[in-house]
């Protein structure tokens, strides 16, 4: 059922973008891309070992991606905004997988790899039509207003950013004034009632900001409060009979953030900063003690230009860390980012890639463990369809565990990658990278490791 109204809800999407789109209300946006991926021993999304024997380690396959953008103008300075994906999956993807519950007597079979691939070339359901933003603009002289499905950020580092649900109004004034509210969740149900354990994750944000032509500074401040209520439960078979755990409980947590930044035109430099201080807690409703939240980190960009077609991209981070702390953890973002900020990323993947075990900048060790890190990179333009980049990058956690992955010591790598614009409107990107960690823990393998990533993509 819920394939057949997801193909029903993208026919009658297409069909209304045939019917209007020769009028000037319309516009459309996107790209089709194809990517590529090779490695020994690198995992670019969050590696758990670094093991050069460890055969889960190499990759090798192809993933594809169709995002179209809508934007309908109904009047001046009124429009509706969408923005949809089809057909992203991994190629060659199973279709769902099998569950067996005849499989032996008391037992519940489930295999990933009973699912096949699609001998007739129809995609599996999760490849299907996926809207990730829907949210109606107003711009007028004195403000702009946005309420829907919106990717929002204040600052330059992710520290306040995600794809969630806003209401955001923005005043013109000598300096530019925004005012949020955000809805991460409605919790089980609409009454938002303590007592019932219906109360919701909310975000509140003020961002004030004054631009001129060779500089930009800003400050925000951001709140969080998780009141949300949770019930899980599992049921496990074995030789000693069956297990049944169930938990519940309601949260009521907070974090707050307030970040200052800046840039600067100084000529042959632009010159970008940013520093962040976080303070919450993570508990349980009616626990004795939670979890303190905590973070400080700091962020300095530069980038020298040698003419037109040179420059030298710089890259500092700081980030205290926690992990040696009883009772205490390290956070780096209001909500989950939707395009997290990742500096050790060449320009044309974005955050499409971490080396770390954790997936994070800020927590390269994924303990808590803060981070100090420099990367330095050097961009030539190669004439109009050629652009080369480059990059060496070290992180040190600012405090490593004693043992195991988080006891990360330091964590090296070298990138080099190519955009070639071989059509018009069609680029072909390629990136080769090596990576080097090293462990406090003598038992923990820190093997080196090679990666290739190959995008071809469509823009339009």
């Amino acid at each position: 059922m819920k394939r057949i109204l997801l193909i029903a809800l993208a026919l009658v999407l297409v069909a209304s973008v045939v019917s209007v789109y020769a009028e000037e209300r319309l516009a459309l946006s996107g790209e089709y891309r194809v990517r590529g991926w090779y490695t020994d021993n690198q995992v670019p999304g969050g590696q758990s070992n670094f093991d050069k024997n460890n055969k889960a380690n190499n990759l090798s396959y192809f993933d594809q991606r169709f995002r179209v953008g809508v934007k309908i103008t109904a009047a001046e300075g009124v429009t509706a905004n969408m923005r949809f994906d089809f057909g992203e999956e991994n190629w060659g993807n199973r279709s769902p997988a099998g569950l067996d519950i005849d499989a032996a007597p008391n037992t519940i079979a489930f295999s990933a790899s009973s699912g096949t691939v699609p001998g007739n070339g129809r995609p599996t359901e999760n490849a299907e039509l996926q809207v990730d933003r829907l949210y109606l603009r107003l711009e007028r002289d004195m403000f702009n207003f946005i309420a829907g499905q919106y990717d929002g950020a204040f600052g330059l580092v992710s520290a306040f950013e995600t794809q969630s649900k806003w209401l955001l109004l923005r005043l013109k004034l000598p300096v530019i004034i925004d005012i949020a509210y955000l809805k991460l969740d409605e919790g089980t149900g609409t009454s938002d009632e303590s007592d019932l354990g219906t109360e919701d994750g909310t975000a509140y944000g003020l961002h004030v900001a004054f631009n001129q032509e060779s500089f930009g500074v800003g400050a925000f401040l951001g709140y969080r409060e998780d009141k949300t209520s949770f019930a899980e439960a599992s049921i496990s078979f074995g030789a000693g009979g069956t297990v049944a755990t169930a938990t519940s409980g309601t949260n009521d947590s907070d974090l707050m953030v307030f970040g200052v930044y800046g840039t600067f035109n100084l000529g042959i430099v632009d010159l970008k900063a940013e520093f962040d201080y976080f303070d919450g807690e993570s508990k349980l409703e009616g626990a004795a003690a939670g979890t303190d939240l905590k973070g400080q980190q700091l962020y300095v960009g530069a980038a020298l230009k040698f003419g037109d077609a040179m420059k030298l991209p710089i890259h500092f981070v700081y980030a205290k860390g926690y992990a040696d702390k009883a009772n205490e953890d390290q956070a780096w973002q209001l909500a989950p980012a939707f395009g997290d900020f990742a500096p050790q990323s060449l320009d044309p993947y974005a955050a499409d890639y971490f080396f770390f075990p954790g997936a994070e900048i800020w927590d390269p060790s994924g303990e808590g463990g803060g981070v100090m890190g420099l990367m330095v990179g050097l961009d030539i333009q190669m004439g109009e369809p050629v652009m080369l980049l480059t990059q060496i990058g070290y992180v040190e956690p600012d405090v490593s565990t004693a043992t195991g992955i988080g006891s990360l010591d330091k964590f090296y790598w070298l990138q080099a990658g190519v955009v070639w614009n071989l059509l018009p409107a069609t680029d072909f990107e390629a990136i080769a990278s090596y990576t080097s960690p090293s462990f406090k823990d003598s038992t923990v393998a820190d093997d080196g490791g090679w990666g290739l990533y190959t995008k071809i993509k469509v823009k339009f």
